[in-house]
């Protein structure tokens, strides 16, 4: 994610090739994907143990605030970068629905998470 990063911040005024379009959106796919299955998961379980009253619900919340903030802080990392150095680049309309899908996919994540 931090040379994806840095890829990125680092393009200059032109856009990205497709290769290193790619390796950003894998990159930061793979970063969240297990943040957000762990998410799931702990939601899930949290329901399930407050319905019992159990005492493991605080430290789970606790955990799953941790989570919620950082996928929070990478999503919206992902579209700040969109917004400050690819879609205003994008040389082509393909690059721009590129960017938009990606962006509005981050946007969805970030949804999921708060309203839970």
């Amino acid at each position: 994610v931090k040379y994806a990063k840095e890829l990125v911040s680092n393009c200059g005024a032109q856009d990205i090739n497709n290769e290193e379009k790619k390796m950003f959106a894998v990159a930061y796919k793979k970063h969240l994907w297990p943040k957000r299955e762990s998410w799931r998961t702990m939601t899930a379980i949290e329901q399930k143990e407050e319905s019992k009253g159990s005492k493991h619900t605080e430290l789970l919340r606790n955990y799953k605030i941790k989570v919620e903030n950082d996928i929070e802080s990478t999503c919206k990392e992902v579209v700040e970068l969109l917004d400050n150095y690819l879609i205003g680049k994008a040389t082509t309309a393909e690059s721009q629905v590129y960017y938009y899908k990606m962006k509005a996919d981050y946007y969805r994540y970030l949804a999921e998470v708060l309203t839970g």
